[in-house]
Order: structure tokens, then sequence, then C-alpha cells
């Protein structure tokens, strides 16, 4: 398996948990987010740690600087073995309030980015023949709120992505699935990012041979 990971929208919470896990287990970590000075931040921190990472200022709602900056990642630190769409804009607003023009940019960070990493990546996971898609999904894809309603519909929009892009890519040896966090995220607790991190190293882990799930629930850990 190829050993470099590129992980589309990085935070402080599971963002940073999954830089860690994955850069302590060896891999070359290409961070992608729009925060600069975070993403020099977590570069600096992981180095002290021994790990090998890589930081590319991407705007998730821009398919251009998507494709441009994974693109470039892929020429300095080969294909991955793993992209992980963790992107979302978590903005709350009603259904009948948020505007249309507020629905159309949450759209493209919460669902067109992750179809357009798809599309620059696959082609180059197919070259290798082997490659995982891992999407971050939320618990209001089944629970939406009409108070988060933008925020639901992208969930909703990634459950669905999970599932048909692994029926695409399945028969050229690649996979993906959404992992569908099911509760608040807070250090200290059930729902502790480094718990969640852990939950995608498992799963990019599990053999090819074993019953691949589209989208794997983390109810708490």
């Amino acid at each position: 398996m190829s050993r470099h990971v590129i992980i589309i929208g990085v935070g402080p919470g599971i963002g940073l948990s999954l830089i860690k896990k994955f850069g302590r287990e060896g891999f070359t970590v290409s961070m992608m987010s729009r925060n600069k000075d975070r993403l020099a931040e977590y570069r600096r921190v992981s180095k002290e740690e021994g790990m090998v990472t890589d930081f590319f200022q991407t705007d998730a709602a821009n398919a251009q600087s998507v494709a441009q900056n994974m693109r470039t990642a892929i020429g300095q630190h080969g294909t991955p073995g793993l992209l992980i769409y963790h992107a979302a804009a978590l903005h709350s607003g009603k259904l009948l309030e948020h505007s249309i023009v507020e629905f159309e940019n949450d759209h493209k960070v919460n669902v067109l980015g992750a179809i357009q990493a798809a599309q620059v990546v696959v082609p180059y996971m197919e070259q290798k023949g082997s490659g995982t898609i891992l999407l971050t999904g939320g618990g209001l894809a089944h629970q939406p709120q009409y108070t988060y309603a933008s925020l639901s519909l992208g969930k909703g929009g990634i459950h669905l992505l999970g599932t048909m892009l692994h029926q695409e890519i399945q028969s050229k040896g690649l996979r993906s699935a959404s992992v569908t966090i099911n509760g608040y995220v807070k250090e200290g607790t059930s729902f502790d990012p480094g718990k969640i991190a852990d939950r995608y190293w498992s799963l990019y882990q599990q053999p090819d041979s074993a019953e691949w799930k589209t989208e794997v629930p983390f109810n708490g850990g």
C-alpha cells in the first residue's frame, strides 16, 4: 500500500487527530485547508514528533483549487493509498431562511469538493491498482435538522456519494465509504477525535477480501 495520505479539511479536532494517527503510522501526510497559518503550525508540530507532513492551502469550495493542489501533492509525494475528505461548511440556518446563495456555497464544500477530489485521485489510484477514499459523514444524514438544513443536506449527499462512488470504482480494485459520526465530537468523551481517527485507521487497514460496507457508523468508542 502507498504510504501517502491526502486529508482535505483539517482542523483542530478530527482533522488534527487524523494527521497525527497516520503520521505516527509512517505515512506522508498531505494536509489541505484554507487556513495557511493553521497548516503551518500543524506541520511544525508534526515535524517535532518525527512525522513527515506537507501542506497545501486549498479552498474546498473551489474545484480548481482542489484539483491543482491535489495534483501538486501527488506529483511531490506519489499516488496516495488513501484520500480522506473531511471538509464541511458548518453553518446553521433554516431551510426557508438560508439563502440560495448560501446553500450553493455550502454545497460546494460539503459535496462538490469531495466529487472533485475523487475525480482527480481515482485515475492515479486506478493506475496503481489500489486505493481507498473515505468521506466524513454525520448523523444528520439520517436524522436531519431543519435548523441545520444545509449541513443536513450535505451529510445526506456524502452518505450517497460514498455508496455511489464505491459502486463505480470497485471494479478498478478501489473502494470508498463514508464514516457516519453519530454524536458530538469532544475530547475525553466516547466521541474523542483520537478514537474517531483510530476508526479511520482500522477501516483503511481492513483487507480487501473482507466484506466492505459503504457506510461505517461511529457510535462512540
